[in-house]
């Protein structure tokens, strides 16, 4: 967003862990899919900040928090290929708690996840 001081950039990196409730929709054998729901808590890995063409450290900002806790809510498919399962899902995350004491905003993240069982 612009303010009187130019441009802002927030851009922070996370690790989350989500405790999905999985519900198979058996439709046949080969595709198989899926619905995801459940809550989960992300730690803040790296921030950065620039206003006005300035690089703020995120440690000066004040009040950026380094937990947050929301819900996740997605779907996919499986399928087996061979001896072995593929998996690929899309998931909405939804911060629930403002990511900072002083805005008004929260965390909106889209993942697209593929996996491959051993």
């Amino acid at each position: 967003p612009n303010t009187d001081l130019g441009e802002a950039r927030l851009r922070a990196s996370y690790i989350d862990v989500p405790l999905l409730v999985r519900a198979r929709i058996g439709l046949s054998d080969r595709l198989q899919p899926h619905l995801l729901l459940g809550p989960v808590v992300s730690a803040n890995l790296q921030c950065s900040f620039r206003l006005g063409g300035v690089d703020v450290g995120c440690d000066d900002l004040g009040g950026l928090r380094r937990l947050d806790y929301g819900a996740v809510i997605g779907a996919g498919v499986d399928s087996p290929i061979g001896s072995r399962r593929i998996s690929i899902s899309a998931r909405y995350l939804v911060g629930l708690r403002q990511f900072a004491n002083d805005v008004s905003a929260q965390h909106r993240v889209l993942q697209l996840v593929a996996g491959l069982s051993l």
